[in-house]
């Protein structure tokens, strides 16, 4: 099989799922990751960590599917999906505080306020393509 390894620019995440691509590798796998880092609530950061990785890796996450799906190779597929995470930007926003069961709700946001440049619950999808 062939595999795109779609992830979020998150430090852990590209140790992770860059061991596991090394591994599938190794066992004869064909294997692309495509790191996305689209959180444009903060300017571009100045070292190699880049931007994080929020919603946008869905977007990023269907366009590889829509390339497999079309009969695309491998490297074309990853080369769509690259292209996807380069152009798409999103931010995080909150109208109201997580609540978690059995706690006070904080009251650090009013009625009139929201929060902006928040993360993401974390997401990490690999996806098999058999082309």
């Amino acid at each position: 099989p062939l595999i795109v390894e779609r992830l979020q620019n998150y430090t852990g995440d590209r140790l992770n799922f860059g061991l596991a691509a090394e591994q599938a590798k190794s066992e004869g796998y064909k294997m692309e990751m495509v790191i996305v880092g689209d959180d444009c609530a903060l300017p571009p950061p100045r070292g190699i960590a880049g931007r994080r990785g929020l919603a946008g890796t869905i977007l990023v996450h269907k366009v590889a599917g829509a390339a497999a799906d079309a009969g695309l190779s491998l490297a074309e597929v990853a080369a769509e999906a690259k292209h996807a995470s380069e152009v798409v930007g999103t931010m995080g926003v909150a109208l109201s505080v997580c609540t978690l069961p059995g706690q006070v709700t904080s009251d650090r946001l009013g009625p009139k306020q929201m929060e902006l440049g928040l993360g993401i619950v974390r997401l990490n999808l690999v996806s098999y393509y058999s082309h």
